[in-house]
């Protein structure tokens, strides 16, 4: 998996809000997919968010 630091800057804003948080966005969504979990449709796009949030609440900004 690759996260390119300078897009991750540039979206930060816009997604997660600080750089910090849109780096640990990224790589707990890049995970999710390289464990299979995809968001294509809806119902796999809501279980992967709730996945994504409950595994940034357990180990991001302890």
């Amino acid at each position: 998996m690759v996260v390119c630091p300078a897009v991750a800057r540039r979206n930060a804003p816009d997604h997660a809000g600080t750089y910090d948080d849109e780096l640990a966005l990224l790589v707990v969504h890049g995970v999710l997919h390289l464990l299979g979990l995809d968001h294509a449709q809806a119902d796999e796009a809501e279980k992967m968010e709730r996945r994504e949030q409950e595994l940034l609440d357990r180990f991001h900004r302890l």
